[in-house]
C-alpha cells in the first residue's frame, strides 16, 4: 500500500470503520488489469466497528467465473449475523 492510500485508510479507521476483506483474508486481488494480472485490491467494504463484531465472513466471488465472463472487478460478499 502506498503512502497516500495508507493515509486514507488510517483516516477511515480513525472514524471508526474497518475494512472487512482485509480482516478476513490477507492480500487478495479484486481487480484484473488489462494486461491480465490480478494483484491489487481496489474494491473494499467498510463497516462501523460496532457492525464488525457481527461479521461472519467476507470473501470474493469465484475469480474464474467473474473475470472470464462478467467483469474486471470481483464482487465482495460480506455476511453478518443478525
Amino acid at each position: 500500500m502506498d503512502g497516500d492510500n495508507k493515509k486514507t485508510f488510517d483516516r477511515i479507521a480513525a472514524l471508526g470503520f474497518t475494512e472487512c476483506l482485509k480482516l478476513k483474508q490477507w492480500k487478495i486481488g479484486t481487480f484484473r488489469h488489462s494486461r491480465g494480472s490480478v494483484k491489487h485490491q481496489i474494491d473494499h467494504v467498510f463497516v462501523s466497528n460496532n457492525l464488525v463484531d457481527k461479521l461472519v465472513s467476507c470473501t470474493t466471488w469465484d475469480p474464474e467465473e467473474i473475470f472470464n465472463k462478467l467483469s474486471d472487478h470481483l464482487p465482495i460478499i460480506t455476511e453478518f449475523k443478525c
